[in-house]
C-alpha cells in the first residue's frame, strides 16, 4: 500500500512527522478504516478522507499515542502552584487563564486544577480559568468523562487520589468540583485561527507533545503559542524539550532548578512567521526521507575535513538540513555518523538515530557517543531504566562526560532517588570546575546555557535535595 499521499495530507493538516513505527501504524489503520467504511480501493479511501473531515479525524485519532498520567514531572507542578501562580496573582486581575496544549485524556489540566484547589480551596474557580485542548477528539471525550485506570496515578500522592476521585474496582472518576473547573475542546495547534476564547493566556503547558512534529512544525506551533501568551506569561515544556525550543522568541529563565519560557511585559506581540512560498519549498516527494538519508551509505569515500567542519557549523546554528546535506557527500565515518545521529535526535527522528547508533557500536563497541545518544533517546521516550543503563555505559567509557552525569541526576531526581541524584549533581559541578564546559567528549551537542548557568542549576537542585533530606 502506497501511503505517501496520506502522509503528506496528515502532515499538512496536523503536522505529524512519520518515523518507521508511525508509518507502519498508518498502513494498518488505513486498512482498519477502509474496512469500517466499506471501501476496498486505497485511492477511493484517500478521496473519502480528503472530502470528509470526520473521517480524517477518525484516522488521525488512531495514529496519536496518548501516554500520560497525573502529576507527571511533579517539579513543574510545584513551580506552577508555588511560584508562578502567586507571582501572577500579585500582578493582575482575575481570572488567570491557563492552557494545557496537547492535553490528551486530561490528566495534565486536571492535575493543575487539583494543585490549585489544594492551595486555594473551593473559591479557586473564581481565580482561575483552565482549558485543555487536543487534536484527538476521542481523547477529549475521555477527558470530559473524567474516568481513569490505576495506571494514571503512578506518581500521584495517594491523599489526592482519595480526596478528588471516586473509586470502584477498576476505575477512578474525578469529582465534580475538579471536573467542572476544566473546559475541554478539540483544537489543531496548526489551525490558521484559534477561537477567540483560546487566547490571552497567562500560563501555557506544552509538554511531551512536540515529539510528534518535525523542526519546522515545532517552530510554527511554538510561535503560535507564544503569540497567544500574554505579556508577563509563562510557557512550560518538558525537561527534555526545553533547549530544543529556544528560538529566542521568549526569554529562557530558571526558577528553582527548572527552565521555562517567560514573555517579558515589554515584549511586542509576536506574529506568526509567514509561510514559505510554495516555489521555495523543498519538494519532499522528490527527495529521500530523513531516515533514508540517515542510513544511506555514500559511495564517495572522501569526506573532507572542510566539509565536516561546515556540517558542524550548520548543526551548531540549527541549520540541520544543510548539515545533513553536507555530511552525505562523504563516507560513514565515526564522526559523520555521530553528528548525523545527533542531528536526527534534534529533529525527533529517533528510529533513524537509534539505527545509526547501533551501526556505530557495531563498528566500535567502545563508542561512548553512541551509548550517550541512545540514553538521550530513551530519556526522551520516558524509558528511564533504559536511559540509566545507557548513560552508565557512556560514563564507564568516558567518566568526564558531565552531560551523562547530569542526565542521570535528572532521572534520579524525577524518580525520588535523592541520594543518587545529589551524588551525580556533585560530580557535574566538580567536572565543570576541573575539566571545563566543552570536555564532554561528544562531537556535537547544542547548548542554550553557559557553564555558570549549569553549575548554578546543579547547586540549586542540590540545595533542594539536601533540604528534603533534613
Amino acid at each position: 500500500m502506497n501511503t505517501n499521499a496520506f502522509k503528506k495530507l496528515i502532515k499538512e493538516k496536523a503536522g505529524l512527522a512519520f518515523d518507521k513505527s508511525l508509518s507502519n501504524l498508518l498502513t494498518d489503520e488505513i486498512s482498519t478504516r477502509m474496512q469500517a467504511v466499506g471501501i476496498t480501493q486505497t485511492e477511493l479511501y484517500y478521496k473519502h478522507v480528503v472530502n470528509d473531515p470526520q473521517e480524517f479525524c477518525k484516522l488521525l485519532n488512531l495514529l496519536t499515542v496518548n501516554e500520560t498520567y497525573f502529576f507527571r514531572e511533579p517539579a513543574y507542578i510545584k513551580i506552577f502552584s508555588e511560584n508562578l501562580i502567586p507571582t501572577l496573582l500579585r500582578q493582575k486581575n482575575f481570572p488567570i487563564k491557563i492552557l494545557s496544549a496537547g492535553c490528551s485524556t486530561g490528566e495534565e489540566p486536571y492535575t493543575l486544577a487539583i494543585a490549585l484547589h489544594d492551595k486555594y480551596g473551593q473559591g479557586f474557580r473564581n481565580l482561575f480559568s483552565i482549558y485543555g485542548v487536543d487534536l484527538d477528539s476521542d481523547v477529549i471525550l475521555q477527558a470530559q468523562q473524567g474516568c481513569y485506570p490505576q495506571t494514571s496515578f503512578r506518581t500521584m500522592n495517594p491523599k489526592f487520589t482519595a480526596h478528588y476521585f471516586n473509586a470502584n474496582e477498576k476505575h477512578y472518576t474525578i469529582k465534580t468540583v475538579i471536573k467542572e473547573s476544566v473546559q475541554f475542546q478539540t483544537l489543531n495547534l496548526l489551525a490558521k485561527k484559534f477561537p477567540h476564547h483560546l487566547s490571552d493566556f497567562d500560563i501555557i503547558f506544552y509538554r511531551n507533545v512536540s515529539i510528534y512534529f518535525d523542526e519546522n512544525i515545532q517552530k510554527q506551533i511554538f510561535t503560535r503559542l507564544a503569540e497567544i501568551l500574554l505579556p508577563s506569561g509563562f510557557l512550560i515544556v518538558s525537561a527534555t524539550e526545553t533547549l530544543s525550543h529556544d528560538y529566542s522568541m521568549l526569554k529562557l529563565i530558571e526558577l528553582d532548578g527548572i527552565f521555562l519560557y517567560h514573555k517579558p511585559a515589554f515584549m511586542e506581540k509576536i506574529r506568526v512567521s509567514p509561510q514559505i512560498p510554495t516555489q521555495n519549498r523543498i519538494d519532499r516527494t522528490k527527495q529521500p526521507s530523513l531516515k533514508a538519508r540517515a542510513m544511506h551509505t555514500s559511495t564517495n569515500k572522501n569526506l573532507s575535513t572542510a566539509n565536516y567542519k561546515k556540517a558542524l557549523v550548520f548543526a551548531k546554528t540549527k541549520k540541520y538540513q544543510e548539515a545533513l546535506n553536507m555530511i552525505e557527500v562523504g563516507p560513514d565515518t565515526k564522526d559523520a555518523l555521530a553528528l548525523k545521529a545527533n542531528i536526527l535526535i534534534n529533529l525527533n527522528e529517533f528510529v533513524a538515530a537509534e539505527k545509526i547508533c547501533d551501526v556505530l557500536i557495531q563498528k566500535d563497541q567502545l563508542c561512548m557517543e553512541a551509548y550517550f545518544l541512545l540514553g538521550l533517546i530513551a530519556k526522551y521516550k520516558d524509558k528511564s531504566d533504559q536511559a540509566v543503563k545507557k548513560f552508565k555505559e557512556c560514563i564507564y567509557l568516558h567518566d568526564t562526560n558531565w552531560l551523562a552525569h547530569y542526565y542521570l541526576a535528572d532521572i534520579y531526581k524525577s524518580r525520588g532517588e535523592s541520594e543518587r541524584a545529589a551524588h551525580q549533581y556533585q560530580i557535574v559541578i566538580k567536572l565543570l570546575q576541573k575539566a571545563g564546559f566543552e570536555k564532554h567528549g561528544l562531537s556535537f551537542f547544542p547548548f542554550s546555557f553557559s557553564k555558570d548557568q549549569m553549575m548554578h542549576l546543579c547547586k540549586i537542585n542540590l540545595d533542594g535535595l539536601n533540604a528534603k533530606g533534613e
